[in-house]
């Protein structure tokens, strides 16, 4: 199976759209994060720990941000750099995915 297909498609290719294969702790993160689980994920840097965490709980939570008209999601973020790159990634897909 696909893990791709346990997130809500607007979601999946708003992180992962440009994306022929996930990366390992991308894998692994999914179907943990989908389901409610907690999850503590260690990676190399460059390894897709951002999308591997945000894009399964925004998709989680996709329905119900629809009805509330809100989304909170708190995500610590090691660099200004990434916070600014993750801003920028999702008000573009948030756009684009209407």
């Amino acid at each position: 199976m696909n893990t791709l297909n346990l997130l809500d498609q607007r979601i999946a290719s708003t992180f992962y759209g440009d994306f022929s294969n996930l990366r390992p702790a991308q894998e692994a993160a999914i179907e943990p994060l989908v389901s409610g689980k907690n999850l503590i994920l260690s990676s190399g840097t460059g390894s897709g720990k951002t999308e591997a965490v945000m894009a399964p709980l925004v998709s989680r939570y996709w329905r119900q941000t629809i009805r509330a008209d809100a989304l909170t999601i708190l995500y610590i973020a090691p660099t200004k750099a990434l916070v600014n790159d993750l801003e920028k990634r999702l008000s573009l897909g948030i756009r684009t995915q209407g």
